[in-house]
């Protein structure tokens, strides 16, 4: 077949044993590489995002290098990621008939998460007579998923998309220097920012949320196929690893784990990729062999390994020892099970009741400015508000959005899927560790976490609007 008569780029038109030229042509889906636009053309046209979108990211990339404490800035009583999404959600109203929603796993993903909406509204309105703001606020752990549907029409344009996840991208890279010096000096330089009423420091953020940001952003300067001088990519591994290092060294479990399950997913994600020019492998070489130097070194000096790393912490995590924050969190949850259980299974206990109240240790916070109000785990503020009706829709959203793009990650065989799951390896990754690191700690009833965990989801589900069949034409996907 002819170059001239040969049908535009699309998964469908892809040899299954392409010739060099056509793997540049086709097989190429990295943030470097020139994809199909949405409307089946192809080349380096760079047309700018809409100013929502860049809305958007700035908003994106000021919790993603500075954590929580810029999610605080208000115009009155209305804080700013609320006009966010407000503004967000119009601009995706207007795009929603470009929407694809092509396969099965995305068709129960998008309805779970509207019965997870519609569930929280009927929450939110029973209860909002009774517990005001209180009621409105904990609302949040449902209507941040919103931005799940602002993912969906971000994601209807390759190129779009193309635009906007490597603009974000950046501010993990950005975040690692930042996140780095305020952990290593114990918050220092957010302390010099002037603070927010109650909330602290305009910069200010908990470990938690900034080591997530440097350990991501770490992982993304491994995951990036960027062949270029053997200094650079040196500079790059040791970069990630020295900051890797200083997420291992701090207090927080949660987050140490959520890392670690992000690196296994990459590692897996590009274990058995043998496509031509990745350096994947030769980076994750390197920065093992730079961490068994360090080790060797270490021990050698006679540093204890355990103490530096603070293993000693999970070491602790016994429900045995009353003291540990184990038993702390686990009796609070099984008085949550017991009271849901007990008052209304399937609804749960509602929005605007403050959870901290079924645990005497800190029950008497409820009057201090920033109560904690929930159990240092989303899926048993899920459960503890909505019921196990609740929890059942959220099971479904994770199998469904999170464990089966990985599965499909992991089991991906032709060409056009291994093309696929390059683009999307770092963002499932991501996805994994906010998860995981949520279920540690209050994080996704927030902006930081919550915000980000349904919009990447939204990316990774939803698809371009047109694609290109074999006969040359472009038709929208069913």
């Amino acid at each position: 077949m002819n170059d001239s008569k040969r049908p535009a780029h699309s998964v469908d038109a892809v040899p299954s044993h392409p010739t060099r030229v056509e793997m540049s042509r086709y097989a190429a889906v990295s943030d470097n590489d020139v994809r199909p636009m949405s409307d089946g053309s192809s080349g380096r046209r760079h047309r700018s995002l809409s100013w929502p979108l860049y809305l958007l990211l700035v908003y994106l990339g000021a919790i993603t290098v500075f954590g929580k404490g810029p999610a605080y800035i208000a115009i009155g009583p209305v804080y700013w990621g609320e006009i966010v999404l407000a503004i967000s959600l119009l601009w995706a109203l207007r795009r929603w008939r470009r929407v694809v929603i092509r396969t099965a796993r995305a068709r129960i993903l998008t309805l779970s998460i509207c019965c997870f909406l519609v569930l929280g509204a009927v929450e939110l309105i029973a209860n909002y007579p009774v517990w005001g703001l209180d009621a409105l606020r904990d609302s949040a752990v449902c209507y941040y998923s919103l931005f799940y549907f602002v993912g969906l029409a971000i994601a209807s344009d390759s190129e779009q998309k193309l635009h906007f996840c490597s603009r974000w991208k950046l501010f993990w890279i950005i975040a690692i220097p930042w996140a780095a010096a305020e952990l290593i000096t114990q918050y220092r330089f957010s302390g010099l920012a002037p603070d927010i009423g109650s909330h602290g420091s305009v910069l200010g953020s908990s470990g938690s949320e900034i080591a997530q940001s440097l350990g991501l952003g770490c992982l993304l300067l491994l995951s990036e196929d960027r062949r270029g001088r053997f200094l650079g990519t040196t500079a790059r591994v040791a970069v990630a690893t020295i900051g890797l290092a200083v997420v291992a060294s701090i207090q927080e479990r949660g987050v140490k784990l959520a890392i670690l399950a992000a690196f296994i997913v990459l590692v897996a994600g590009n274990l058995f990729d043998r496509s031509p020019g990745r350096v994947f492998g030769r980076k994750l070489s390197a920065m093992l062999l730079i961490l068994m130097a360090v080790l060797a070194t270490a021990i050698a000096s006679g540093v204890d390994i355990g103490t530096s790393l603070q293993l000693d912490r999970f070491r602790g995590a016994s429900l045995d020892n009353p003291d540990a924050t184990v038993a702390f969190r686990t009796d609070w949850w099984s008085k949550l099970y017991e009271q849901v259980m007990e008052r209304n299974q399937a609804f749960g206990l509602g929005f605007g009741e403050n959870l901290a109240d079924y645990n005497p240790d800190i029950s008497n916070q409820s009057e201090a400015q920033n109560p904690l109000r929930s159990p240092h785990n989303y899926n048993m503020t899920v459960f503890s508000r909505l019921g196990l009706l609740g929890l059942l829709i959220w099971c479904t959203i994770l199998l469904s959005g999170v464990f089966d793009p990985l599965w499909r990650l992991l089991s991906a065989s032709t060409n056009a899927e291994r093309a696929e799951a390059r683009e999307k390896t770092f963002w499932v990754a991501a996805i994994v560790a906010t998860w995981v690191n949520s279920s540690f700690g209050v994080l996704m009833e927030g902006p930081v976490m919550g915000i980000p965990f349904w919009l990447m989801l939204g990316l990774i589900t939803g698809q371009p609007y047109r694609t290109v069949n074999r006969a040359g034409s472009p038709t929208r996907p069913r």
